[in-house]
């Protein structure tokens, strides 16, 4: 059973079956191993990663499948069948779980895209864009939510995958670091300093030097007068909040943009370090390779009278180490297995650009056909605020079919209509338009030309 409020457990079930939102099903609606069961269930954490993954049902239903054969093995045995009997009916119950909504997915990708035009059109110059596509599963965010080590960057509302701006700040700080420690020009390395100070911002303590702390001292290897001399040229030498904001990272496509369960299996004991004999497998979250997100750079702000030159400088410099550190190290957790590199998809970008433009020209579009639909609307509602009684009578009686009409017309001559809309329909009914309807009801509709003449004369009416 999953730690509900009784009222929400009486909506959602006892393992709440009806949740389809990946964000609660990883951050509160979690299966505890000790809570809610009877004896300790070793299952939970792996259960928990695959009811919310893409995947999982199917593995949920092989885990069905095993306890099945278990009991029945049990059954033979005279053995106790409850534990499998209990494993199964949560398998069963969390494979119905269905976290993969394809509109929803459609939407969170055109706001995303639609978050990007709008960034490039705002922010004119001064931003940076790319989209990248994993080559490797990605991993984010491990240690966040209930879960501990089993926890994903998600959208709150859509249950897709984010890559943190923290996280693709981080990345990059840490490639612009080795890049301008591993350069051996003293110049390039004021240079890229300089551009690293005011792209990330630096406080009192990243300008220390500490053993084993890798920050703005360490890059220039301790020098402090190359530090003094870059600090000399900044607005602060003591504190600096940096001038590019690094975006969180949104999918770009639909294209294989899953979430599925990854399986890591360690081989040495965690507490001591040695080899184990006893195999521990970990399941957790994972981005399925080839999937593809958007990544976005403004410049938050101007010091002073910033060149276009200069600005341009700060911005390319931004992308160019966001773009080796995700390509290079990668982002995420478990990197260096292999997980959370990117390769840089310039066709993609190309064609959201391309995207992005129709889309813009579409809205445009939109926007002016409602701006025209709403002038020609309070054009309209003048016009009739203008109207008398019985010119409204007239037009909406001349729109009726022939059918409508003759009714309206056994109205009239049965006195069950009166005032404006009687003066009205003899009006429509004398129109031009409504001669050949006058001839016919004169010749074939004797009784009902006779009661209309009737009427007519009450109203000092001729209808010859």
């Amino acid at each position: 059973m999953i730690p509900q409020a009784k009222d929400t457990r009486d909506v959602l079930g006892p393992f709440a079956g009806k949740v389809s939102n990946r964000s609660l099903l990883f951050e509160k609606m979690v299966l505890a191993k000790t809570w809610g069961h009877d004896e300790k269930f070793n299952d939970a954490t792996r259960f928990n990663v695959l009811r919310a993954s893409s995947n999982g049902a199917t593995f949920l239903r092989l885990a069905s499948e095993e306890s099945q054969k278990e009991i029945e093995k049990a059954r033979r045995n005279d053995k106790p069948q409850a534990p499998h009997i209990y494993r199964k009916k949560i398998a069963d119950e969390l494979s119905q779980v269905n976290v993969d909504d394809a509109s929803l997915t459609r939407l969170c990708i055109k706001n995303s895209l639609l978050l990007l035009s709008q960034i490039q059109r705002s922010y004119s110059g001064r931003n940076r864009t790319f989209v990248g596509e994993l080559g490797g599963r990605l991993l984010i965010n491990m240690a966040g939510g209930v879960q501990e080590n089993a926890g994903i960057a998600l959208d709150r509302c859509f249950g897709l995958p984010l890559i943190p701006g923290s996280a693709a700040k981080g990345v990059s700080r840490h490639a612009a670091l080795w890049e301008i420690r591993s350069s051996e020009s003293v110049g390039e390395k004021k240079r890229l300093l300089r551009l690293a100070l005011l792209v990330f911002g630096f406080g009192v303590d990243d300008l220390k030097s500490k053993h084993g702390k890798t920050n703005w001292a360490w890059s220039v290897e301790s020098n402090p007068e190359i530090l003094s001399s870059v600090l000399s040229e900044l607005p602060s030498s003591a504190d600096f909040k940096g001038i590019i904001s690094f975006l969180p990272a949104s999918p770009a496509s639909e294209k294989s943009m899953r979430i599925v369960a990854e399986g890591l299996t360690p081989h040495t004991d965690q507490k001591t370090g040695k080899e184990s004999d006893r195999l521990n497998p970990l399941t957790f979250p994972a981005v399925e390779r080839g999937s593809q997100f958007a990544f976005a750079l403004i410049l938050n702000r101007s010091l002073g009278k910033q060149s276009e030159e200069s600005i341009r400088e700060i911005l390319d410099q931004a992308e160019t180490w966001l773009k080796q550190a995700v390509t290079g190290t990668g982002i995420g957790a478990k990197t260096s297995a292999g997980y959370g590199w990117f390769t840089i998809d310039d066709t993609a970008e190309a064609e959201r650009r391309a995207a992005a433009a129709q889309q813009a020209a579409h809205d445009a579009e939109a926007a002016e056909r409602k701006q025209a639909d709403a002038i020609e609307a309070a054009e309209e509602a003048a016009r009739k605020a203008a109207m008398t009684d019985i010119e409204r009578f007239v037009e909406m009686i001349a729109k009726l079919d022939d059918s409508a009409f003759a009714e309206k017309a056994k109205l009239v001559g049965q006195n069950s209509i009166t005032g404006d809309e009687v003066i009205a329909f003899y009006q429509v009914l004398k129109s031009p338009e409504k001669k050949e309807r006058r001839k016919q009801w004169k010749n074939k509709k004797a009784d009902l030309w006779a009661t209309l003449q009737v009427t007519a004369k009450t109203l000092d009416l001729n209808l010859d």
